[in-house]
């Protein structure tokens, strides 16, 4: 469903590929950079199922010299309590205490558990953790557009599936996650393309598209780094904003697929 097309197509589609995805932190030179590898992560659950744990992976972006490390890293971590709405004790516990995560040698990652409340998320509004990553091992860097994660808890669960339109093009949308949707057909283009998004309490938001890798799609006025839509009264979904790169056209564009 998600296959390439042929560089014909996206010749024709006025598409030109960027290194605008590309992290410089990645080389393979310099220190050893450490980082979350997500800034979003949505925890949603509808019915109380008890305390469950989830984790929240903290990555070796970039090993300085390409190769696994040989000794532990030690990345410490604290709330940003003026950006965050969760309450610990309510929607989420701490496994431990320690306010740090180890990403053991010889691998790219560790793991940041959290026990989720799933009887105590808000129904009707989404409540988020703001984690900002302060400190690591001597040796290695904190990457700085990666220092930050949210886990935004969903107790409000959406329905958006069905059948939209755009002018004479049609969307089929689909629900693939948790509040989370694939659509058949991204505006404005004239050919098909998929692109994915999210429902967190009536908050849209565009997680992906066919060509993220090459084009990304991204916001002109944001608090994050996505595109952030709304569900209309009657049930349309408007976005605004939107950008996509290495496309001309697509430049500060607000469209709305309309519920048939």
């Amino acid at each position: 469903m998600k296959k390439l097309l042929t560089l014909a197509i996206l010749a024709s589609a006025f598409i030109a590929c960027t290194d605008d995805d590309i992290r410089v932190e990645q080389n393979l030179s310099g220190p050893q950079v450490v980082g979350f590898n997500s800034s979003f992560e949505s925890v949603a659950y509808f019915e109380d199922l008890g305390a469950i744990e989830r984790e929240f992976p903290v990555n070796l972006l970039n090993s300085g010299n390409g190769q696994l490390t040989e000794s532990d890293i030690v990345v410490e971590y604290e709330i940003n309590y003026d950006l965050s709405t969760a309450t610990e004790g309510v929607e989420f516990d701490f496994v431990n205490s320690t306010g740090s995560v180890v990403i053991p040698a010889g691998t790219n990652f560790g793991m940041i558990p959290l026990i989720v409340n799933t009887g105590s998320l808000n129904p009707t509004a989404k409540t988020e953790l703001v984690l900002n990553l302060t400190a690591t091992t001597e040796g290695s860097v904190i990457g700085e557009q990666y220092k930050t994660m949210k886990i935004v808890f969903v107790g409000c669960e959406t329905n958006l599936e069905g059948t939209y339109t755009r002018g004479s093009r049609t969307a089929d949308i689909s629900k693939i996650a948790p509040n989370v949707y694939y659509s058949t057909y991204f505006p404005a283009f004239s050919s098909y393309y998929w692109f994915e998004f999210s429902d967190v309490c009536g908050d849209l938001a565009i997680l992906d598209w066919q060509f993220q890798a090459s084009n990304p799609i991204t916001p002109t006025d944001s608090p994050d780094e996505f595109v952030h839509g709304i569900i209309e009264s009657n049930g349309d979904l408007t976005f605004s904003g939107a950008n996509v790169a290495g496309v001309s056209w697509y430049v500060d564009l607000t469209w709305t697929l309309v519920k048939q």
